[in-house]
Parts: C-alpha cells; structure tokens; sequence
C-alpha cells in the first residue's frame, strides 16, 4: 500500500475544530476567519489555536461571512448637508452632445 493512502484510515485530528468552528459561525453567520478565531481561543479548549489552522479549516468548510459590505452607495461630494444638490451658480455646461468631449 502507498503511504499516502494510509491518512486515509485515521481519524480526523481537526474533527473537535472543525466541530468548534462550524458551531460558531452557526451562532452569528456574519463571522468570518478573524472573528471565528476570536471567538475559538475564547474557549479553555482551544486556547493555543493557531490562526492560519483555522483559517485552513474554514477555507475547507466553505464557510463565509454574510453581510455588512463597507458602502452600499457611493458617495457625492457635490451634495450638500441637506442631501440636496448644490446649485450651478457658475452656470457650466456638465453636459455635451458631442462624444469624447473635453471639458477645460
């Protein structure tokens, strides 16, 4: 028999990890890799966890973090504090009817 083909007949060492992490990530499914190891050294049992084996393992599970995307709109700065836009007091021309048009 190769010796690869011996891994095979062992037991998952990580299978307690793996338990671990797939009940945190249960508990609040926002959690990526950061907060999921956080939350796993918290634990007396996995106090010496190492970060990138738990990275690792999440990658593995196909577990990923849902949700709170950094800006959903994007920002215009031509906007006053009202939301309103600012007036064209100077009267330029923002718009043409020829392509490629530069404005100076």
């Amino acid at each position: 028999m190769h010796y690869w083909k011996r891994q095979f007949k062992n037991d998952d060492s990580d299978a307690p990890f793996r338990a671990a992490i797939r009940a945190i990530w249960e508990a609040d499914k926002h959690y990526g890799v950061r907060s999921v190891y956080l939350k796993l050294r918290q634990q007396p049992a996995f106090k010496a966890v190492n970060h990138k084996k738990v990275q690792r393992l999440v990658h593995e599970m196909g577990l990923k973090g849902v949700g709170y995307h950094k800006q959903s709109r994007q920002f215009d700065l031509s906007k006053g504090p009202e939301g309103k836009r600012v007036t064209n007091k100077l009267h330029r021309r923002f718009k043409t009817n020829q392509s490629f048009f530069i404005f100076l």
